[in-house]
Order: structure tokens, then sequence, then C-alpha cells
């Protein structure tokens, strides 16, 4: 059990540790520091009077590990949930060492600050190295929310990206959950990490998001027009469940040859791959699965595989059906895959629940029905999907006194509400040596150049958060990388018109509202509607009296009252 002012190098059992550097921690007037030996190789110092460290946590206990050292502050600030207290990094040299501690909170989301109490002065230094947890527990950015609908200006939600080729584009998932570890801000070769999508509009509804960083280099933007994302018609599926082999009653295929069977598309595996090798009797190549309940489809993702000796039994032309009897089925989608191995994701956001899925082969490249698969991702849901995602660019300027775009509109010029410093590099993560972000916008000299933002190249002017140059649309190196922008809509907005003025029904009370897009005060269905019973308790008066007896009365306002069902009297 690790006590007090002693050496702690590794988180212990049950606990899970985030370095200083992890984008969940927001910092005020810090730098950086790499003497001794920090973990990771380097820790963040509070040193100037203003320095502050915030963050927020689920869990029911922390550990603050930092330097140790002689002349560094014995009284350093710190608030959970607005109880202060303090603790020392004063004394013998250790390093990561732990310094503070706090158990046996409740398990709840907790607001933590740290802080310099006393002026800086030479040599009280403060430190932060890391920051230990529960092993279950999670930090989160004070901007950070895990939920669409708390979305704000201003506001992040964490997203996962992950790619199996190192010029293709990868997958979206896990909008609001942390995954794995966050990317790097230049990021290169496979991947699969976290980052942040910050929301830096609303418009008629819409919620426009763009990520804190560069999240793939060596990437073309002739790739990336190719997989939708310059149109904006890339749909990545954010809700739903994706169908893996517990959640998957049967199995049903054409064929398969020898062990490459049906079921390796659902075993979690990129090693795995289905060989249809043959076809049914009437010479359909197809695999269907059995869910164990109806559920909709909201998505699918297929990744191909190409050449088998010499053969391309790469998927080429498909059909995806629905069916409740595994008899008479639905067309639902019809398309084709790239000739190549790259991940390609289809949204549908289908409005019926189906108990079977049956995905068609109707030829490879080869010009055969045999087809070689690596995967197929259902993405499935108990109930029909509330939103509709688009990955794309955003604009860049079709020239460099073209300020009307995206890029100067939010990474250069924007407070986001005020919730940052216009351009802060500690937010978007634009200054790279040697990297630039591609953005949708054709280059006004030459319909063959698109333009790219940010920084510069080997030093070569424009250099900056709003250097603006161009390049060659198929450009795929490590200077020039994928900033994604996200757009969510709402798919479902109710709204009542009473003589041209839109109401809704929040809070137990009608609203006029002015933005009838805005699904933030649209009401999601009509069920909020339906009436309820509520029981009037009256106390009646002496009214009058009759030779037959005495009259009582009492007054019940119908103007809130739909109807009477019945009247008791007691």
């Amino acid at each position: 059990m690790a006590t007090i002012g002693n050496e702690l190098k590794n988180p212990e059992s049950g606990w899970k540790r985030y370095d200083d550097s992890d984008p969940v921690f927001k910092y005020f007037n810090i730098s950086k520091n790499n003497y001794g030996s920090p973990y990771k190789g380097n820790y963040t110092t509070l040193n100037s009077d203003n320095s502050k460290c915030t963050f927020l946590f689920k869990g029911t206990k922390l550990r603050v590990i930092s330097l140790i050292y002689q002349g560094w502050s014995s009284k350093v600030g710190i608030s959970i949930d607005g109880i202060e207290e303090t603790f020392s990094e004063n004394g013998q040299h250790k390093n990561q060492a732990l310094v503070y501690e706090k158990l046996e909170l409740l398990d709840t989301i907790h607001y933590v600050e740290i802080y310099r109490i006393n002026p800086y002065a030479y040599n009280e230094q403060i430190g932060i190295d890391a920051i230990d947890i529960d092993e279950n527990g999670r930090i989160l950015h004070p901007d950070e929310v895990i939920n669409i609908s708390d979305l704000a200006v201003g506001k992040r939600i964490r997203c996962n990206y992950k790619n199996y080729l190192t010029k293709n584009l990868g997958s979206f998932s896990n909008l609001g959950q942390e995954t794995t570890g966050f990317l790097p801000v230049s990021p290169s070769g496979v991947l699969d990490g976290d980052f942040y999508f910050i929301m830096v509009d609303i418009l008629s509804g819409k919620k426009t998001l763009v990520a804190d960083r560069n999240i793939q280099n060596n990437i073309s933007w002739d790739e990336l027009e190719k997989r939708g994302v310059i149109k904006g018609s890339l749909n990545p599926y954010f809700e739903g469940t994706i169908v893996a082999q517990p959640n998957i009653k049967n199995v049903y295929s054409s064929g398969g040859y020898s062990s490459l069977t049906a079921d390796k598309l659902f075993d979690g595996s990129t090693a795995t791959y289905w060989n249809s090798m043959i076809n049914d009797s009437k010479g359909n190549t197809y695999v269907t699965i059995e869910l164990h309940t109806p559920s909709f489809l909201y998505s699918f993702n297929i990744r191909g595989i190409r050449l088998i000796s010499g053969s391309n039994y790469g998927l080429r032309d498909y059909k995806i059906y629905g069916s409740n009897d595994n008899n008479k089925f639905e067309e639902l989608y019809s398309g084709s895959h790239q000739n190549n191995t790259s991940d390609e994701t289809v949204t549908l956001n289908c409005q019926k629940k189906y108990l079977y899925y049956k995905f068609e082969s109707l030829n490879s490249w080869y010009e055969s029905k045999r087809v070689i698969i690596s995967s197929i991702e259902y993405i499935v849901g108990s109930s029909a999907p509330s939103y509709e995602f688009e990955i794309r660019l955003l604009t860049g300027g079709s020239e460099q006194s073209d300020k009307h775009n995206e890029w100067d509109r939010y990474i250069v010029d924007s407070t986001l509400n005020d919730t940052i410093v216009a351009g802060d590099n500690m937010i978007w993560n634009w200054n790279l040596n040697n990297v630039r972000s591609w953005t949708s916008t054709t280059a006004l000299i030459d319909s063959l150049n698109k333009v790219v933002r940010g920084n510069s190249i080997n030093g070569i002017s424009p250099t900056g958060i709003d250097a603006w140059t161009f390049y060659p649309s198929n450009t795929a190196n490590s200077s020039i990388a994928f900033r994604p922008a996200l757009d969510i809509k709402n798919l479902y907005q109710f709204y009542i018109n009473d003589g041209g003025v839109y109401k809704t029904f929040k809070n137990d009370q009608w609203r006029n509202i002015t933005d009838p897009f805005n699904p933030d005060v649209a009401m999601q269905e009509f069920s909020i509607l339906n009436r309820k019973d509520k029981l009037i308790e009256l106390s009646s008066t002496l009214d009058s009296e009759t030779n037959n007896g005495k009259i009582y009365k009492a007054t019940i306002d119908l103007d809130n009252i739909y109807e009477l069902k019945s009247i008791k009297r007691e």
C-alpha cells in the first residue's frame, strides 16, 4: 500500500493512471519540464501566480503524482467539489512520488482544481506528473460531455478513430466513450486512438463539431473524396451495438471453403475471413445472420480482402436484405465496394425491425460470385436511430484573401462563445512543424490543387494558424493530414403549430420557440402529450340549507382539465 511521500512509479491494483499530458486536463498558465525522471518523460509546472489545473472525474478515490524536491512548494491547493485542502511537494528529491490521496468519495462525478496558493518565488515550484483514480473510473475534461444532447458551442465529446492501412481512411466509433488513449497530435501509420470533437456552431438544428487535432497523415484528398468525406456523405455509426458472435443466434450461408466459413465474418478478428468458394443450388452467394430479437439496422461496415493466389476475389457488387421469417426478404441496400482492402461504412437508419439480415454478393472483382471478405459489422439497436451523422472537411478559402471560410471562422477567429482564446494551440493543436490540414476547398488558381491550412512545412512560408497554401489532390505524405468535421442532425423533431406560432411542451409547460429546427427545444415524441390521470381533492363549504338537508359546494377549474372521469364523495 503506497504512502504519501514515497515513489509510486506505476498505479497500484485497483487504480489507473492518466499522464499530465493527457488532453482531459484543462490548464491555465503552465509550462512543461523534464527534470529528473518523470512519468512518460515530462511533467507540468504551475509556476505563475494564477496557474491551475482543472478536471472532472467519476470515481471514489484520487491520487496526485509529482516530483518532490527541496525548496518546492509546501502548500499546494487542491479543491474537490469546492472543499479545499493542501499538500506538500517539498522534501528530499523523489521522482513520481505520491503527494496527495483522497479516498471514500461518493461514486459520482467530481470537480477538481489544483492550484498555487502562495505567489511564485524562486524554486518554489509546483508540479503535476500524473493523476491516479479508480480502475473503473474516468477523468473528463471540464468542457467534456458524454451525451449528444448535452453538446453546446465550446463543449467537447470524445471519439475513437481506427484504421488498418496507412494511406486508407479508417472508421469512427464510440462517440462519448473512453475507448483507448488519445491519438498523438501528429499521427501516422496504423492508428487506434481517441480524440475530441469540439462543437463550434449550431445552425437550423445542425450541430457542427471539429476535431481538436489532425487524426491521420499520409492520406490524400483523393482518398477522402472516394470515401465521401469531401461531399459530407460519410456517415459513421455512433448509435447502436456491433453485432458479434455473442448476440448472433445463427449464421446461414451458401457455403465456405474448408475452415474459411461465414461465421468468421463476425468473430471480431481482422486475421480471419470468409471464402465463399461455391454458390448454393440456385447459384447465389450469401450469408444470413439470425438475431435473438428483431432489431433496427443503423449501418453496416464491410472490410474486404483482394487477392488469393493471384486472383482478385475482393467484393464488388452486393445487396443487403431484411426479413422476419428467413424466407421473404426486403431489399434494404444495393451498392459496390471499392477495389481495395479498405473499410466501407454505409448508414441505413432503417425504420423497421428485422430478425434476419442477409448479405448477398452479386460479383467480385474477378467477375465471379465467389467472394472473400474479412468482416461484416452490422450496427443494430432496439429503437429507431435518433441522429444522422456526417463526416466532412472544413472549407478553407479558395485563395489567400478569401476569409469567408470555416477554417478562419472557427479555428482562427472563434472564441466559441467566450469559452476559449481564439486560435489557442492547446485547443486546436495546429502549431505542428511540418503538418498542415486538408480542407474541402479547391484552389482558385488550379482545380487539381486543394487548399491546406495551418502552420508550415519545413519552415516554408506561409506560417501560422491562418497559413494558406495548396497541394495536388493525390498528395499523401506526413506533411498533410486529415482533420475531420462532424455534423449532427436530429432525425425526430416534433412541434405544435398554433396559428403560425411554433410551440413545444417542455418541463410540463408550453413554450413558444423562434427556431423550429432546433432539436434542443423540440419534442422528441408526442407521447409526452398523453393525458394523465390526476386526483383532485377539494374541501366543500356549506352553501345553503333546505327542508331535505344541507347543500355543500366546491369549484373545479376546468381550464386545466380535459375531462372528468369520476366524482367520489367521502
